[in-house]
């Protein structure tokens, strides 16, 4: 006699969020894929770091850079590292706290930015429909409720932790 085959366990929101997770991951590697053999050198997460300095009109602390771009400062402060040997971002410590390094785009990682950008917007351009603001807009949003929630269960989950109970994500 064979034992009975358990049943699987159905989880739709958790598996529809590793798709998404596979397919924000798949989109990235192909990014970053097309921008290197395109030769500009850079990452998606470097253009991405590139183009939030050339919207600031003053250099930016790396704490603050990570706030907003929403990672760790040791991401920032490595990948800025690499990005100040190619000259595409200068780093300076402040004279009032020597601990504080404040980032600025240089010209030529403007230029690398405005290069990067004119060939990806003649390639994305192609399909407008799927680049509109409205669809870019209701999908970013769409991620950070997602985001959100993740994040109120990781909370739900180490306060249960504390308390020496099983949190709702299925943490102790």
């Amino acid at each position: 006699m064979s034992a009975k085959k358990p049943e699987p366990v159905q989880l739709p929101a958790a598996e529809n969020f590793a798709r998404i997770a596979a397919s924000a991951q798949s989109i990235v590697n192909a990014a970053d894929s097309i921008l290197r053999d395109r030769g500009a050198h850079l990452g998606l997460s470097d253009w991405a770091l590139l183009q939030h300095l050339a919207a600031q009109k003053e250099p930016l602390p790396m704490a603050r850079i990570a706030v907003q771009m929403g990672v760790t400062r040791q991401r920032i402060q490595k990948q800025t590292e690499a990005l100040a040997h190619a000259k595409y971002v200068e780093v300076h410590v402040t004279a009032d706290d020597r601990r504080v390094r404040m980032v600025k785009l240089t010209r030529q990682g403007a230029e690398a930015l405005k290069a990067v950008a004119a060939q990806w917007n003649g390639e994305l351009a192609k399909d407008e429909a799927l680049f509109t603001l409205r669809n870019l807009d209701g999908l970013r949003e769409r991620l950070q409720r997602i985001a959100a929630l993740l994040s109120r269960v990781q909370r739900a989950d180490l306060r249960a932790a504390r308390l020496g109970k099983p949190g709702p994500g299925g943490g102790s």
